[in-house]
């Protein structure tokens, strides 16, 4: 076994196929926080040899999730981890550039990731919504936890500009909000048979009205 892992070039490999000529069958990607900012975003910052994974690098802000989840391999069901770099918006700013096909809104403040009761870093959630920020905009199912370290490392230098980035690399999580879309799910059931008895009063004129809208009650409350 290790003569065979001794031949494999990471360079030349996917992320999947790297991790799967690693891992034994049946392993599950599930990091910690900690091991998150640890074990992943100090050493991609630091360009550091990176333990087997399943983390995508694409710039996250740039794209739709439904493109990026139907593109990339989940880590497990319905939950896929992206390296991505952060841009600022403007030279001089400071906020991140979440401007891509839709953007991500933080519904929350920073949550502290601490290790032996200090902060190394920290976690945000997000929601995607669809639109340019107006008041007709679409929220969606997806989720996210944006991962941060408090002190990044100093990126490695390169030739490219890094005039308009911030701490370089952050970590994403991305699912999706099941509870939402098994409710929407419950409810157009729940409309399809209020249309089932309505239509039945119609081909019924001596249909029991009362008992009628009183189903409909027991089915959809609101």
């Amino acid at each position: 076994m290790y003569s065979q892992m001794a031949r494999i070039n990471p360079s030349e490999m996917s992320v999947d196929e790297y991790f799967a000529s690693m891992i034994p069958p049946g392993y599950r990607f599930q990091p910690t926080d900690y091991e998150l900012l640890s074990e992943y975003l100090i050493k991609k910052i630091k360009q550091e040899p990176l333990p087997p994974n399943r983390i995508h690098v694409v710039n996250l802000y740039d794209f739709n999730p439904d493109y990026l989840t139907e593109s990339s391999k989940p880590a497990k069901e319905n939950e896929w981890y992206f390296f991505s770099p952060t841009d600022k918006r403007y030279k001089n700013g400071s906020r991140p550039n979440r401007t891509g096909d839709g953007y991500w809104k933080s519904t929350g403040s920073n949550e502290p990731i601490k290790h032996k009761n200090i902060i190394i870093g920290y976690k945000r959630s997000l929601v995607f919504f669809m639109g340019k920020h107006t008041d007709h905009d679409i929220k969606t199912d997806w989720l996210m936890k944006e991962y941060t370290l408090k002190n990044p490392p100093a990126p490695v230098q390169t030739s490219e500009d890094t005039s308009m980035r911030l701490n370089d690399w952050v970590i994403c999580k991305v699912y999706k909000n099941q509870r939402e879309q098994r409710a929407g799910k419950r409810k157009s059931n729940d409309d399809s048979v209020v249309v089932e008895f309505e239509e039945e009063v119609t081909r019924n004129p001596n249909i029991n009205v009362v008992e009628v809208e009183q189903e409909k009650i027991r089915i959809n409350p609101t």
